[in-house]
Order: structure tokens, then sequence, then C-alpha cells
């Protein structure tokens, strides 16, 4: 009974060191980085001797506590590392994992994201050596993604042959906390786990608001955290949702002139003899969209695979409005840094055709050079003025964002349809909309 008892205090005294520990970790990331004190504040600590070192759950932060004294008495700045870590994966939503995906390569990419905004801030708190390995992948990645969110890591590693090896490589690399929580989870209640993400979302979203006139690390390390923080405040949206909206018809109010109201011409007659009031009628112009544009980009940096996803998807949600095509011709043109296609569809019977050689991989990409989307809107304004498109409603432009854009705003409405995680450095003009459509490798029709 009594060792029983010493051994409840020692279990205790361990616990009480550990929460010791992590709030001395917090307070010192809160002395470096101040704009970061809210979402270093909502984690609560509990001690877990099960957890080889640390987990999360974006809530609490687990902790074996012998193994956390350890990594204190090493060196103080692991811990303060960690916890950082931890922290950015609930604002990069790294802990809420998408259905499906692979958990080795998703907890990996996770890491790489957060380990390459810490690996680059500047401050007292966080600063280990530089590691030469990690530098290396950090240059690879950033020239293949261009954004190094855990999205778009997780999609490049998953397109390597060699994907298996290369994470048994790299998981020890980067690997801080135990992600086990992040799967279990998931049998939380629905409107709690869509509760936390809003509260993480609304983190990231004053985050990214105040860094800006604050000092959050300095150089390399503050961009890429701006950058991140700005791909998790702009997650994907609906496209079903969105292209319903964008392409729905509109109604306006017109008059009549050949039409008046029977009413006021007999109280006109009545009151001033031969004088009759004519109230001319209103009417809805109830026609709908007359051209439309389907743009493609068709540069080296789009894939085809991708492209015919994108333009399938597209083709069969606007075929689920029945009256979508009734009086409606859409061009689907390809272009990189030239028009290389115009195809007119001008019936159901067209879209179907393409739809059918969409399905059985006989559609034919063209292009494969660089990028510019001004080409497009003079090719279109081209045949505006030639009166060969006479109703153009909008353009939908798809493409991964990394092009020249038109500094002028056309007649028409557009949209460009972005791929990938958001990426502060690409600048859609004001006159356009963007839409961030975050990965099609996987893209399904429901989205």
């Amino acid at each position: 009974m009594e060792e029983r008892k010493k051994a409840t205090t020692s279990s205790e005294q361990w616990a009480a060191l550990g929460e010791q520990i992590l709030s001395q970790a917090r307070q010192e990331l809160f002395l470096s980085m101040r704009q970061l004190f809210p979402a270093l504040s909502r984690f609560s600590f509990r001690a877990e001797s099960r957890f080889r070192y640390l987990a999360d759950d974006a809530d609490t932060i687990y902790f074996n506590p012998i193994r956390l004294a350890q990594e204190y008495g090493d060196r103080p700045v692991k811990v303060n590392r960690a916890f950082l870590h931890i922290t950015f994966h609930a604002l990069f939503f790294n802990c809420f994992p998408p259905e499906g995906v692979n958990r080795c390569l998703w907890d990996l990419a996770s890491d790489i994201q957060t380990e390459y905004i810490i690996d680059g801030l500047d401050t007292e708190a966080t600063r280990l050596p530089q590691n030469e390995a990690r530098e290396g992948i950090y240059r690879e990645l950033t020239e293949a993604v261009h954004v190094l969110s855990a999205g778009n890591i997780y999609r490049y590693l998953l397109g390597r042959a060699d994907w298996e090896m290369q994470a048994a490589f790299l998981t020890p690399v980067f690997e801080v906390d135990d992600h086990a929580l992040w799967y279990t989870r998931k049998d939380r209640k629905q409107e709690q786990q869509e509760e936390e993400k809003r509260d993480w979302k609304k983190q990231a979203k004053t985050l990214a608001s105040s860094l800006p006139s604050g000092a959050a690390g300095k150089g390399d390390g503050r961009r890429r955290l701006m950058k991140l923080l700005g791909s998790a405040a702009h997650p994907a949206g609906s496209y079903r949702e969105f292209l319903r909206k964008f392409t729905e018809r509109r109604e306006e109010l017109k008059t009549d002139p050949d039409a008046f109201d029977y009413g006021y011409y007999e109280l006109g007659l009545e009151l001033y003899g031969n004088i009759p009031l004519l109230e001319e009628l209103e009417y809805r112009d109830t026609e709908k969209i007359g051209d439309f544009c389907i743009v493609l980009d068709t540069s080296g940096s789009c894939s085809g695979t991708v492209l015919s996803r994108f333009l399938s998807v597209t083709l069969s949600i606007l075929s689920d409005e029945t009256s979508f095509f009734e009086n409606t011709r859409i061009h689907v043109i390809q272009c990189d840094n030239q028009i290389q296609d115009d195809r007119v569809l001008e019936s159901r019977q067209d879209t179907r055709k393409l739809l059918q050689e969409l399905s059985e991989r006989k559609f034919r990409v063209r292009g494969y050079g660089g990028t510019d989307f001004r080409p497009v809107f003079g090719y279109v304004a081209d045949l505006v003025r030639d009166r060969k498109l006479t109703r153009l409603r909008g353009m939908l432009y798809f493409t991964d964002g990394y092009g020249t854009f038109p500094k002028e705003r056309p007649s028409w409405d557009t949209c460009f349809l972005l791929t990938g995680d958001y990426d502060s450095d690409i600048h859609v003009p004001g006159w356009a909309v963007r839409m961030q459509l975050g990965s099609w490798e996987d893209f399904k029709d429901e989205h």
C-alpha cells in the first residue's frame, strides 16, 4: 500500500514537472512571437506515458513526463520547437486529415510543413544549427510545388514512384510528435470537430492579420509563415456551388413600349375626356446564358490528366442544370502562351461527345509551353469585336496561377480557378474572381 502511494506521488510529481516545462516553453515562445500567444494558450496539458514523447489532438498536448524532462535537460530549445511544431499543426489544420489519405505520407507532409517554417524563424527561442539535409529537401519541394503546405507536399510525394522509400528516409529527419490522435479524434461528434476547426481557422486569420505590424520572426521565416497562413485562411471551396452561382441566369426588368395597362388607359379617358394614361408594362428578360468560355491552361506546369478531369467535372455539373444548354454556346479554349485550340459546343449532343472523349481518354491536350493569360483575352475580345461572340456571359480560366495576367478589365465576367493551396504570391487582378480549388488529383463531382 505504501509503495503504491509512493508510486502515485512520484507520477504526480513527474506530471507537475512536465506541465511546468511546457508552461515555460509557452512563455519563451510568447516573448519571442507575441502574436502567437492566443494560439499557444489554447492548449491544455496532460501526462500520458503511453506516448513516446508528445502527442496532440488540436485541443490538448499529451506528454511523456520522463522523455519531456530528458529533452528539456538536453536542450530547452528542443521543447520550445516541439510546442511550436504542435501549434502549427493546428493552425494549418494538419490534425484534421482529409478522408482517405495515406497516414504515413500525411504525417510526413505535415511535419515537413511545420519544420520548414520553424527552421526559417530567426528567434533565440527556436534556433538550432542549420540542417543541410533539410535545406536540400526544402529547395527541391519549393521548386516543385511553390507553396509548402501539407496538401501540396503530400501530393508531390504521392506522385513519386519511390514514395515509400522517400517516406522511410524522410520521416526520422522531420518527426517530432505522435499523430495517432488525429485519426482517433474522428470518433468525436461532427459538431465538435467543426467547432474546433472554425476556432483554429479564426486563430489563423487573426495571426495573419497581426503579423505585418509585428515581428514574429524575421526575414525568410516570416515570409514562409505569412505564405502558409494565407493558404490556411483560404481553404478550397465548393466548386459545384460556385459554378451554380457563376452561371445562374440573370433576370432583368425591362419595359415593353408596345404593351400598356388598360386600367390606366380607361382612367385617363374618364378623368380627362380625351387624354388616356399609358403605363408601359414591365417584363422579365429570362434569356439563358448566350456564350460561355472555359479556358484550360495547357502550359508545362499543368497536368493533362488534371485538365481533363477538370473539364469533365465542369461539364457534368453544368449538365445537371437542365436549362443551361438550352440556349448556350460553350467555347473550350486551350492556351499556354498562345491559343492552341478553340472547340465550340453548340448543343447537348456536342457536350455528350466531348464527355465521352474525356471518359475514354481520347481528349487531346495541346500546348505545354510557357504561361501567359493575355492571348486568351485578346482572342476572345477579337471574337466579340467581330460579333462572333454576341452574348458572352463569362469565362472560367483553369490554371495553377503562375503566369502573366492582363492589366485591363474585359467586358465579361472572369474567374480564375486556381489549383493547389492558396499562394499569396499569386496576384489575381482585382476585376477578376479568384476561386481556390485545392487538389484536382482526387477531385470528385460532389465537390
